[in-house]
């Protein structure tokens, strides 16, 4: 990983590169959504699942999941949209 990646990395508030990878993949997946207006956010909430899997301890990909859940929870037709991931986390409430 080249030095500027490693201090983005470091500055997002984790060591994991996989847990970071996975943050970006999260956030590139949600810009996807906003772009073609699907609002499927299923891919989006699989990555930042995974960043906070793979680094507990990463309170940006906390942050960020909270805000795609509060996003997802504001809207009635998102939420009639669901992946199979999305659909087994709001049955944990």
């Amino acid at each position: 990983m080249d030095p500027e990646a490693l201090a983005e990395m470091m500055q997002a508030g984790t060591r994991s590169v996989a847990a970071y990878t996975s943050l970006l993949k999260a956030y590139a997946a949600q810009q996807d959504v906003i772009a073609d207006g699907s609002y499927e956010m299923g891919r989006a909430i699989e990555f930042i699942e995974q960043a906070r899997e793979q680094d507990p301890n990463f309170s940006q990909a906390h942050a960020a999941a909270a805000l795609m859940y509060r996003g997802l929870s504001q809207s009635t037709d998102m939420r009639s949209q669901y992946t199979e991931s999305g659909d087994e986390y709001w049955e944990r409430f």
